[in-house]
């Protein structure tokens, strides 16, 4: 496998396939296998048999950055993350994640920020920004150690205003439904109306953060579609933090350590 930053990592029983560019970068035989594989992944994942192979194309292999978790022969996770241009510098976008509910809360998720932002870095440069659109008060609790826009107080205007640099092109490039009234997108609540055809859980994964919890409820409509879009500025110290304590959540041994360090100081 070609390309730089592309990787092959083990940690305590984890195959971690790093690519970059992997519709290019992996064999036609193993592009195939991926598909296959991660849809049961999406579906456990989402709660929903309406998971597809072609979503599955667009928001896992069709992207610059993917993340593959294999246990043994199995799937059980993937995620992918693209870098996007703004006024104010490069935006790491986190665009798909997917964990099988077997191997949630083990530290899996916040291994794969951690990568996917370490990914989009390329020698002593990094983005400005990272981002990603939910629907999930989970999620948004997870990236809440970067203080991300729209829930907390930012120094300047510059999340703002690269959310809505952004969302035109979130939703042009990076959507698999189309709102057909256009883009809905409101900078002061951070709120894309009708990102997606509906909710994308049958139960919403509550954060248990009440306040978090309650600006969902009272910002977002479900099952119209609704989704927040969080911006935050690129901070190494908080990645590398999160990365540290998912290592330390998963039981990665020395060695295994070490492979990740060295890794991460190459890219």
């Amino acid at each position: 496998m070609d390309g730089t930053n592309s990787a092959t990592l083990d940690i305590n029983g984890y195959t971690i396939v790093l690519a970059v560019d992997p519709a290019v970068t992996l064999e036609p035989a193993v592009r195939s296998e991926l598909a296959r594989g991660l849809i049961p992944v999406a579906r456990k994942a989402f709660g929903t048999d309406a998971i597809t192979e072609s979503d599955i194309l667009l928001h896992a292999l069709e992207v610059t950055h993917g993340i593959f978790v294999r246990q043994g022969d199995t799937y059980v996770a993937f995620a992918s993350a693209s870098p996007l241009l703004s006024s104010r510098g490069e935006v790491a976008y986190m665009q798909g994640t997917a964990i099988h509910p077997d191997v949630k809360r083990t530290g899996l998720y916040q291994l794969l920020i951690a990568l996917r932002l370490l990914m989009l870095r390329t020698g002593a440069s990094q983005p400005a920004y990272l981002s990603t659109r939910t629907q999930s008060p989970l999620v948004a609790r997870r990236f809440s150690e970067f203080r991300p826009y729209p829930f907390f107080e930012q120094a300047d205007d510059g999340c703002q205003l690269v959310a809505t640099e952004l969302a035109p092109l979130i939703f042009a490039e990076h959507s698999d439904f189309h709102n057909p009234d256009g883009l809905d997108f409101d900078a002061g609540t951070g709120v894309f109306r009708r990102a997606y055809e509906g909710s994308m859980y049958p139960e919403i994964p509550w954060s248990r953060d009440p306040e978090l919890d309650a600006k969902f409820r009272e910002r977002l409509d479900f099952e119209r579609g609704d989704a927040v879009l969080l911006v935050a500025p690129f901070s190494l110290p908080v990645i590398e933090s999160m990365l540290s304590a998912s290592l330390d959540r998963l039981g990665a041994s020395p060695s295994e350590r070490a492979a990740v360090a060295n890794w991460a100081s190459l890219v």
